[in-house]
């Protein structure tokens, strides 16, 4: 059986320990689909890992903007050569000190990346700390997705619709309503563009790292209403690798433990299947399913 919200593992491809386990969960059908960050060095052996699993999840371009070294010579954004933060990169994009064609050759050259290592095109896009929706950025990759992927039914992640709840903690509310403002109007911008995105989002935490805390987050997220919601979550391994580059560290291990044991989405997870020719075959509303 198959439920109905899209439970994402984001940052497959970070490090190994997380990769990894987000193989594991793909092998107990315990997750829907994964994003792909492709800069990082390791990221052919990663995907070689991967593509046998691909039949049994959504595999998805996390476009990455903030970590790391970029894959493309035009990015100069920094003196090193470097992507910067998100706060930087958020500044930039609000100040036009962001350059467009710097933006678009990145693009381009990680949907290159992440096509070589899978061996097909990507099911969905999203971003890491969600540098898809920014300015600048938002309207490149569409623009891109449209050239390289039109008739297809593409997925952009919106982390827009978004419930904001008294009691889901300052932190949380905050970054909920940060979302809201950063990726305002993203529908409208993704279904003119002719591809799709889901009606609801879930996952925005505080990255408590206990087993109580994941239980909770997990709990709020199985409340989700909509026919195609979606949920962020960010399981794995920590390594030495994660600890150098990353401050979410112990929570993966519990998100991952808590995703290999029972929750309340466990029996609503959406199960992906694919056509014929490998599209996947996403949730659709009933005005979809009439066209």
């Amino acid at each position: 059986m198959t439920g109905r919200i899209i439970l994402c593992a984001d940052d497959y491809g970070l490090s190994p320990g997380i990769s990894q386990a987000i193989r594991m969960l793909i092998a107990a059908n315990r997750i829907s689909a994964t994003s792909a960050l492709v800069t990082r060095t390791g990221w052919m052996q990663d995907a070689a890992a991967l593509r046998p699993l691909c039949n049994d999840t959504a595999v998805g371009l996390h476009l990455n903007l903030t970590l790391g070294a970029p894959l493309s010579r035009d990015w100069c954004l920094t003196s090193r050569g470097g992507f910067p933060g998100i706060w930087r990169l958020i500044a930039a994009a609000y100040t036009g000190r962001l350059k467009s064609s710097a933006v678009a050759a990145e693009i381009e050259c990680q949907l290159d990346r992440f096509e070589t290592g899978i061996g097909a095109l990507p099911d969905f896009i999203d971003g890491h700390e969600h540098v898809h929706i920014l300015p600048l950025v938002r309207p490149a990759l569409l623009g891109i997705l449209k050239r390289r992927y039109a008739g297809r039914p593409l997925l952009v992640r919106d982390p827009s619709p978004t419930a904001i709840k008294a009691g889901s903690g300052t932190g949380p509310r905050l970054k909920k309503m940060a979302l809201k403002l950063l990726a305002r109007n993203m529908k409208r911008d993704v279904t003119r563009t002719g591809f799709i995105t889901n009606d609801c989002f879930g996952g925005v935490t505080a990255f408590g790292a206990s087993a109580v805390a994941v239980a909770d987050d997990f709990s709020a997220a199985a409340e989700l209403q909509g026919w195609r919601p979606l949920v962020m979550c960010h399981p794995g391994y920590p390594d030495a690798e994660l600890a150098r580059l990353d401050t979410v560290t112990a929570r993966r291990q519990f998100e991952y433990d808590a995703l290999m044991g029972a929750t309340p989405l466990s029996h609503m997870i959406w199960h992906p299947a694919r056509s014929a020719d490998g599209v996947i075959l996403w949730p659709a509303s009933a005005m979809e399913r009439a066209i």
